[in-house]
């Protein structure tokens, strides 16, 4: 259930029997839906409250903006949505209080909405037959998808404004402790949009009397660059130049990201529109053992 993603069962469309004491792994497709709500309305009324917020000011009672609500819960059982809603909505209290312990609680419903536009919420039905009992759980809490801290420039500015009377904050330390929570809130969270996959454990066999396995000419590009698009996927084919049979590590690649916006407004962009907003970079995680393995063959 979730106002952005749409979740569909890799194989199957059933966990089946479980036996008692046991683990079953379920793999499932998520997909943003075709007829996609807009996340950034949502998003930016929430930044707009929190430069309220950091700004010192009071937060006016508007309520943030409404979602399908078919799409987060589309369960037909109305003592079930109750449920859900309860559940949700004692979860998202609990954890705004943590997390943001100097805004007072009556204003929590004008800054903060109960679903985020990338939430995700398993609702999980079982049965024990024999026993004649029934239930089901709610999973709650998972957000997908990358974001690049987009309250950078609300932090930015609160940090280089002058010290002024505040409702909120009585001491700088206060203060400080305010813009770190709207810092580390998942409202400005920062991830690296890119996933890479090395594809290995292939075993190649060649004959190296006749040569190495790909002449020089044939070792491809060093550095590749491309465009990706939200939730586009590429592959990037690359030779190796391999002189002698072994097990050859893949780990000596590095991915370079940028992120950023398009628009025409500031002189903050470039001559085509693109300003960056973060770069990341990536190699092979830790403990990665990845490699291809070359056998050396002769004619018979």
């Amino acid at each position: 259930m979730s106002p952005t993603w749409s979740c569909t069962p890799a194989i199957g469309n059933t966990l089946g029997f479980i036996s008692p004491r046991q683990a079953i792994r379920a793999v499932w497709n998520v997909q943003p839906w075709h007829t996609r709500h807009s996340t950034e309305e949502t998003r930016n009324f929430v930044a707009d409250k929190l430069r309220v917020v950091l700004q010192g000011g009071q937060v006016d009672s508007s309520s943030p903006p409404s979602i399908d609500d078919d799409r987060v819960q589309s369960i037909n059982s109305a003592a079930i949505r109750h449920f859900i809603h309860a559940f949700r909505r004692h979860a998202v209290t609990n954890q705004i209080a943590l997390t943001h312990p100097y805004i007072p609680v009556v204003s929590h419903s004008s800054i903060f909405p109960l679903y985020n536009p990338a939430a995700l919420d398993i609702l999980v039905f079982w049965e024990i037959p024999s026993q004649g009992r029934s239930g089901h759980l709610l999973v709650s809490g998972l957000n997908l998808g990358a974001i690049h801290a987009p309250l950078k420039e609300i932090i930015e500015e609160a940090e280089g404004a002058k010290v002024k009377r505040n409702m909120y904050a009585e001491t700088e330390r206060e203060r400080k402790d305010i813009l770190q929570a709207v810092r580390n809130c998942e409202w400005n969270a920062e991830m690296d949009p890119v996933t890479v996959a090395v594809k290995e454990g292939f075993v190649v066999e060649h004959d190296f009397s006749k040569g190495s396995l790909f002449p020089p000419s044939y070792t491809g590009r060093l550095t590749h660059r491309l465009q990706l698009e939200p939730c586009e996927n590429s592959t990037l084919h690359v030779a190796l130049l391999i002189s002698k049979p072994g097990s050859y590590a893949l780990n000596s690649w590095r991915v370079q990201s940028e992120v950023g916006e398009l628009s025409s407004r500031s002189v903050e962009f470039d001559a085509h529109g693109w300003r960056a907003r973060h770069r990341y970079e990536q190699g092979p995680p830790t403990g990665d053992h990845a490699s291809v393995t070359v056998k050396a063959i002769s004619e018979s």
